[in-house]
């Protein structure tokens, strides 16, 4: 036999098939027709191929419909713009007066699933240029790499030739490129620590429109949407900004053809750190990639 939370909470003949949030019960298909054309009533068909709970159904409330913190009987059924802000009449009337131009009326708001898809489009096109961004970072952290072990090598290889006399200069030269590389792998790691927080405030910013879309709370979107619009310059500003400081000082180690016969003098370095951009108006081939050329 059917339980009473399998049939209609009315007649209690037909099975559920809908729900009446006024009257908090589960209706049949045709209490629920009755309903849904009462005036004040909101119904929503349930998915009957689930088996339904075996107690009393609760929807979570929009936020028009939670009450005021301040205000306890009053719901929250007005957005402030200038503020950010849900509030109530009687809050409006003790301390939003002058933003009777910003004040929206959440009963009057719909944010369908169009809209909802645009903003899901949007953060998902932002969190892809991150991606992008994000894999040239990897590419730069391995060019990087490579740079440093090709400097070091060359270093020891020319180090061994110049005997004990170099022990100083080949310090020197060690330490220049180890400064460029650490400058490199600094402001690369900055910007792919700024990557990953915007993508990781994308991603929740996704989920929460997702999470609300899911629950129908058109309200709350068009609250996170309104906030989400005054983010989205920012959010460009940051890819942006990260696209601009993905940049990388590349640098080799070259011999200076000179120095066997200086060694002997009063040289006082091994060479000097010359820096050649590639990928800017001066000497630029692959883009984001400065050439840096000790020379010896």
């Amino acid at each position: 036999m059917a339980s009473n939370f399998e049939n209609c909470g009315f007649c209690f003949n037909e099975p559920v098939f809908g729900f009446c949030e006024n009257c908090t019960v589960r209706l049949g298909k045709k209490c629920f027709e009755l309903h849904k054309n009462a005036p004040g009533h909101i119904t929503f068909q349930l998915d009957t191929s689930k088996k339904l709970a075996s107690g009393p159904l609760i929807r979570e409330k929009d936020i028009h419909q939670q009450k005021c913190s301040l205000h306890v009987t009053e719901n929250l059924a007005l957005y402030c713009e200038k503020h950010d802000a849900t509030v109530c009449g009687r809050c409006i009337r003790s301390n939003h007066m002058i933003c009777k131009d910003s004040i929206v009326d959440l009963h009057e708001i719909t944010f369908d699933k169009q809209r909802t898809s645009e903003r899901i489009t949007t953060l998902k096109n932002l969190e892809q240029e991150i991606c992008t961004i994000e894999k040239h970072i990897e590419e730069n952290l391995k060019s990087n790499n490579e740079c440093k072990e090709t400097y070091l090598n060359a270093i020891e290889k020319y180090y061994k030739e110049l005997l004990t006399r170099l022990d100083k200069l080949v310090s020197q030269s060690k330490n220049a490129g180890n400064v460029r590389y650490a400058q490199n792998e600094e402001n690369l790691k900055k910007v792919q620590v700024k990557c990953k927080d915007t993508k990781r405030h994308i991603q929740e910013q996704t989920n929460t429109i997702q999470e609300l879309s899911e629950k129908n709370q058109q309200k709350h979107l068009y609250i996170i949407s309104k906030r989400l619009e005054k983010e989205l310059q920012n959010l460009n500003s940051v890819i942006r900004q990260s696209s601009l400081e993905n940049t990388i000082v590349k640098f080799s180690f070259e011999r200076n053809s000179k120095l066997q016969t200086l060694l002997q003098n009063t040289i006082q370095e091994i060479g000097t750190l010359q820096e050649a951009c590639e990928g800017s108006d001066e000497v630029c081939d692959q883009p984001g990639i400065i050439q840096v050329i000790l020379n010896i």
